[in-house]
């Protein structure tokens, strides 16, 4: 479980980042942290788990935002 955790904070950083800072749209920064943490965790988790987690975290942000 902590490695799942792990995950989804740093998908939760990758995300920010990509968002606020660079500028990308929802699916591109779901695209830039399925590339970047794969590569960083390519044996304990596959793109689609990244995918799913990231695509979690844009859906509990934006209800927590009142969207």
């Amino acid at each position: 479980m902590s490695q799942y955790k792990d995950l989804f904070i740093e998908v939760e950083e990758h995300l920010g980042v990509c968002l606020t800072e660079q500028g990308m749209t929802n699916e591109q920064a779901i695209n830039s942290a399925m590339n970047e943490v794969f590569e960083k965790r390519g044996i304990i988790f596959d793109k689609d788990t990244i995918r799913e987690v990231a695509e979690q975290i844009l859906e509990d942000w934006r209800m927590n935002d009142g969207y």
